[in-house]
């Protein structure tokens, strides 16, 4: 079957949302497959469920979203990769879709920027 390797664990994290507004503890369970064969890594993140021996409460005054979340890194060339992922995260509040659009369009922004400016800086003249 050639040289591949699975790997499991488990995240915990807290994260606050308008400053300090909504507070939130995630706790995931990451699964990532990694074939150097193949050239590529896929991963998949799911919630703890409530029964598991890695199972915690949330801290107090926090909220646990329901998360799935799958991605796919596949290479583009000798150096470069490209990133698939689709997700879902349902928050205790409701949140217009035009919000959502408008929250998605600045992260995804500030991402690629982040991106582009750590490629130039990495890569060479």
């Amino acid at each position: 079957l050639g040289h591949r390797t699975a790997h499991l664990l488990t995240l915990r994290y807290q994260a606050r949302l308008l400053r300090g507004l909504g507070k939130l503890d995630f706790l995931s369970e990451v699964n990532r497959f990694i074939d150097p064969e193949a050239g590529f890594l896929a991963e998949a993140v799911d919630d703890v469920p409530h029964g598991h021996s890695s199972y915690f409460e949330p801290l107090h005054g926090h909220y646990r979203p329901e998360m799935k979340v799958r991605k796919l890194w596949l290479p583009v060339g000798s150096d470069a990769c490209v990133l698939m992922q689709v997700g879902l995260v349902r928050l205790p509040i409701l949140i217009s879709r035009a919000l959502v659009m408008r929250l998605a369009a600045t992260a995804v922004r500030r991402t690629v920027t982040a991106l582009r400016r750590g490629a130039a800086r990495g890569a060479p003249p």
